[in-house]
This record gives C-alpha cells, sequence and structure tokens, in this order.
C-alpha cells in the first residue's frame, strides 16, 4: 500500500448512457488506485491478510454486485465513523450501497455509490481527516452551511423552481463548507429515513392488530 500516490488523470467519465462494462471497468481501476492511497494506519489491523485476496477479487470482478461486494469489504475496514456523515450506518449511501449488494443496483447506481465514497475520502487525504464526523470542519465552515441550508429550506418551501435558483456556487466558496452542508443534508435524510421506517412499522402493527380475531371466551367454570 502506497502512501498519498496521486491519481491518475482518468479522462471523461461514463455519462448516464455508459454500457455496464464501462462503469465497472472504471470503478474497478479508480478503487484500486484509490486504495492504494489509504496509510495502513487507517484500515483494520486485518487488511493486511485480507489486502491480497480483495486486491484479487476486486480485479476479476465484472458485474455491479461484484464490484459493490469490494466495495463494502474495503469500507468495511476503514477507521471511518459509522455513525454520522456519508458513511452513516442506514443513511442514504449505505442503502444504496445494500442495493448494489442485492443485485437490484444500476450501474449508474454504482456509479453514484462509487463517486460520493471516493470524493468523501480523497477529501480525507487533502485534509488528513477520515470523513464522517464533524472533526475536519471548522467552526466558521460549518455555520455557514447552517445557513445555506436555512436558505435552501426556504426556497424548498416556495417551489421546486426556487431551490433551483440557490447560487450554491457563491454561497459556498470552500470544499470544507460544502462537506458541512453535505454533512447537514445526510444526517437529516437518515432522520427522516428513521422516521419513516418507524411510522411505517407502528402502521404495520396498527393493522395487524385490527385484523387480529377478538379473543375466545372461556365458559364460565363456576357458572356453568
Amino acid at each position: 500500500m502506497r502512501y498519498l500516490t496521486p491519481l491518475h488523470s482518468r479522462g471523461s467519465r461514463a455519462g448516464g448512457s455508459a454500457r455496464k462494462g464501462d462503469v465497472v471497468k472504471l470503478v474497478r481501476k479508480e478503487l484500486t488506485q484509490l486504495e492504494e492511497q489509504v496509510p495502513w494506519k487507517e484500515v483494520q489491523g486485518r487488511w493486511r491478510t485480507l489486502r491480497t485476496t480483495w486486491t484479487r477479487r476486486l480485479r476479476q470482478a465484472d458485474s455491479t454486485r461484484e464490484v459493490a461486494v469490494c466495495i463494502s469489504e474495503f469500507h468495511d475496514n476503514l477507521k471511518t465513523d459509522k455513525s454520522s456523515g456519508v458513511f452513516a450506518a442506514g443513511g442514504p449511501w449505505e442503502q444504496s450501497l445494500r442495493e448494489c449488494l442485492s443485485g437490484t443496483g444500476s450501474p449508474q447506481q454504482l456509479q453514484q455509490v462509487w463517486d460520493e465514497m471516493r470524493a468523501a475520502l480523497q477529501a480525507w487525504l487533502a485534509e488528513g481527516q477520515l470523513p464522517g464526523g464533524l472533526a475536519s470542519l471548522d467552526k466558521a465552515s460549518y455555520e455557514q452551511a447552517v445557513c445555506t441550508y436555512i436558505v435552501l429550506q426556504e426556497a424548498a418551501s416556495k417551489g421546486p423552481e426556487f431551490l433551483e435558483q440557490v447560487p450554491l456556487d457563491q454561497i459556498l466558496t470552500s470544499q470544507k463548507e460544502l462537506l458541512a452542508l453535505q454533512h447537514i443534508v445526510q444526517r437529516e435524510a437518515a432522520a427522516a429515513h428513521s422516521r419513516l421506517q418507524a411510522l411505517a412499522t407502528a402502521s404495520a402493527a396498527g393493522a395487524a392488530g385490527a385484523a387480529a380475531p377478538p379473543p375466545a371466551l372461556l365458559p364460565d367454570m363456576e357458572g356453568g
């Protein structure tokens, strides 16, 4: 594993019309390159043993699911914060990865999963901080992101056309501010997902209770 080896120039990325093989080949290549940049101290100790087999399986992977399995195993061995941020357990990123692992995810979905992971890890390589929590974000960046999120909420309440007019490229002028906004949005999305699951569970329980037959009456043993 090399330390901070620069990524090679990639040229044009696969578009929405790219063939499955093109996406698999591109993600496989970029994952191999990025894994080589992660220092040993930022991966679990078992990765030294697993890495050789993982590298061989990644090189041989020729389907969306097989590449997703390699992404998942690499992710599991990174010392990233799994409680919040991009890689939050149960969050949007993990949900998309699970769909790819189940075989129902499309090549474009695999591309999106990888793009988000790659962006988060490259930001860490530049900052020297593992993505996940807020440790790498200064207070000013986070405050700016909070203000921007409020602006987005106000625009969304007026309609989609107003949301599209918010000049994010002018409001957020640094990578840290963008990362902070991403953290806030993903945190809120994960919270909304949890609330929806809780409502669905409660609704299912209520429906099951309503459909249950009334309890049988026991005979009066004294009165006969």
